[in-house]
């Protein structure tokens, strides 16, 4: 299967700019998700790739070919909408089907693809039932099968978990990460969501206010984030920031603030104040001996249990809310005094001004 190029792609609508100057390469057979709160452009990017809106200047290419002057359907690309957009006087097998019959598929062929994909989806005993008889999940599979019919050069999902509950978007996230490696086509898969975004990506790409902040494999954009946002809506709970004096001492910086003192390995391109991240998965409760920065303590202002771990907001000072990570259930409570320490070498750096990153893990 042909990868993606977005070639400086800028999309304007009136005054606004929607997407500025977007430049990103998808692999043959690779899965990218591009990833970023609401209003960010990603749908956008993708209504542009797919050729349900024009670009206002730069070239995107799938392969070999420049599409962005051509009409939707001479692309080759097949889109699923979050809304599944089933034609609901139809059967489940017609609309499998519609799309092919319009493309004057011979009738044996529409029969043969249609069949394999219900199977491969657990449709087969679904194909005479209408949309209405059908649960969400079942609707996300034949908005899936439209697609994989086609036997296009791509795969373009615009968040399409976002309609289903929280146990079918897990069961979905894993159908639809098989099938497209079962495939093997170029796949551009949009959400808002961090977590689909972390477990389907084979690479992601962050967007914020029409630019594209950093892409990457997951593990490299979790732990190496390229500025203060990225760190922050990657991951969940998120990331907490503090500002700190930096003060040098023999080999190691230590990083002040009047409710907490830290001490890093030492950093170029450091001044006399930063900003400093921390994880919630990187703090503890204050345990003697367990190799932790501290003792730290607050004031806990929020519980959060989710049964196999806590996560306690403490509030640290009046400019500083850490989140911290307890395993299994918490006997804290709101108000609580409550004491933590921070893991050595865990710590992320940003600069005041630019919010970009100086360091991590330090």
């Amino acid at each position: 299967m042909p990868g993606i190029a977005f070639d400086q792609v800028v999309k304007r609508f009136g005054e606004v700019t929607a997407v500025r100057d977007l430049t990103l390469d998808v692999g043959d057979g690779e899965f990218v998700v591009l990833v970023g709160p609401s209003g960010c452009g990603k749908t956008t990017a993708l209504r542009v790739l797919a050729g349900l809106e024009a670009v206002s200047s730069g070239r995107i290419l799938i392969g070999d070919r420049e599409v962005q002057q051509l009409p939707p359907r001479q692309r080759d690309v097949a889109m699923v909408f979050q809304d599944y957009a089933l034609y609901p006087q139809m059967s489940v097998y017609r609309n499998l089907a519609f799309g092919l019959q319009t493309r004057k598929v011979p009738r044996e062929r529409v029969r043969r693809l249609v069949t394999e994909a219900a199977e491969r989806l657990g449709l087969a005993e679904l194909l005479d039932r209408k949309p209405r008889q059908l649960s969400g999940g079942q609707r996300q599979r034949v908005a899936l099968g439209r697609a994989l019919v086609r036997e296009p050069q791509a795969f373009l999902m615009d968040e399409p978990l976002s309609n289903l509950d929280a146990k079918l978007r897990v069961d979905m996230r894993a159908e639809i990460k098989a099938l497209q490696r079962e495939t093997g086509v170029t796949t551009v898969f949009v959400t808002h969501d961090q977590v689909e975004a972390m477990t389907m990506g084979d690479r992601i790409a962050v967007m914020r206010d029409g630019l594209l902040d950093q892409e990457g494999r997951p593990d490299v954009v979790y732990n190496r984030p390229a500025n203060m946002f990225v760190a922050g809506f990657i991951g969940s709970p998120a990331m907490t920031f503090g500002r700190v004096g930096v003060e040098r001492e023999g080999e190691a910086l230590r990083l002040s603030h009047p409710a907490l003192r830290l001490e890093c390995a030492p950093v170029a391109d450091v001044g006399d104040e930063a900003i400093v991240g921390i994880r919630p998965e990187h703090t503890r409760p204050w345990q003697d001996g367990a190799g932790l920065a501290g003792p730290f303590q607050g004031t806990i202002e929020s519980v959060e249990a989710l049964g196999r771990e806590t996560f306690l907001g403490v509030r640290v000072a009046d400019d500083l809310r850490l989140v911290v990570r307890a395993d299994g259930a918490s006997d804290h409570r709101l108000g609580d005094r409550f004491q933590f320490g921070v893991e050595r070498g865990r710590l992320h750096l940003f600069h005041t001004r630019s919010e970009a990153a100086i360091a991590h893990n330090v």
